[in-house]
């Protein structure tokens, strides 16, 4: 076990877990089957598992959303043991919720770990990654995808703009998040061996503000800070942030950047 590792003051709280259980449960209802940012980041995680030339017997899924997993799998292994989770609210396609800062999951039990999009969330992301470390076997692989630092730059600078234009200052109302040799170092305190992280940038156009907002709460990407502004969001604040919005061709462009992290237990 890795518990060493963990310092034994509290890591900060950032997000309010009551808050993103209610944003995804409310979300799932509004996913689409075919969700474009879902579809791709699961689908990468998936074939990346065929670059490694060996069985996994025992595999555990982290934040899946669609039937990708339960469609692709067949044609992986039909010896593969596989149990998923999903964080914090129950949804289709999985076997289990978790609390990813409390993982109800026994030391070195799984051949391989891969994690879909929910680790940027998470407020302790170093005790998280220990955990997961301590759930692999030896010789273990964990597969994960996160949301970088350039996801949504396109809505924060809106945002700031239309704040300091009508507030005259800021609100909290987007996650920090980590880079790309943050999460290849996190991954090195936690035990991993030989991380490897890359970064894949995707920018999607809306028509209307309303497809933007909808498409981000159907992702529950939206504000689930602990401390964010307690105030609505007001009608005349969302139009000045959609009047100096920096449209392309008059549709509405969002960034979205996932880092995919792959690394051994031994």
């Amino acid at each position: 076990m890795h518990k060493e590792l963990m310092t034994s003051s509290v890591p900060p709280q950032i997000f309010c877990k009551s808050t993103l259980k209610q944003h995804r449960l409310k979300a799932f209802a509004l996913l689409k089957d075919n969700d474009p940012l879902v579809r791709i980041v699961e689908a990468n995680l998936l074939l990346r598992i065929k670059d490694f030339k060996r069985d996994f017997h025992k595999i555990l899924t982290l934040g899946f959303r669609s039937g990708a997993l339960r469609d692709f799998m067949p044609q992986f292994s039909k010896n593969s043991n596989v149990i998923s989770g999903f964080p914090l609210a129950p949804i289709p396609y999985t076997d289990f919720v978790f609390d990813e800062e409390n993982l109800p999951i026994s030391s070195e039990k799984f051949d391989l770990i891969i994690s879909a999009l929910h680790l940027h969330t998470v407020n302790d992301l170093p005790g998280s990654l220990i955990q997961l470390y301590d759930a692999l076997k030896p010789q273990g692989l964990f597969i994960g995808a996160f949301l970088g630092g350039e996801t949504l730059k396109e809505f924060r600078t809106a945002f700031l703009k239309a704040e300091m234009f009508l507030k005259n200052g800021i609100s909290a109302r987007f996650s920090p998040q980590i880079d790309i040799k943050q999460g290849a170092a996190l991954l090195k305190r936690a035990g991993f061996k030989t991380p490897i992280s890359e970064s894949h940038s995707m920018t999607f156009y809306y028509e209307t503000p309303f497809d933007l907002c909808s498409h981000l709460k159907a992702l529950s990407e939206t504000n689930s800070l602990l401390r964010r502004s307690k105030g609505l969001t007001t009608p005349r604040l969302l139009k000045e942030v959609f009047q100096v919005y920096e449209s392309v061709n008059d549709h509405f462009p969002l960034t979205f950047e996932v880092i995919y992290m792959t690394a051994w237990r031994v």
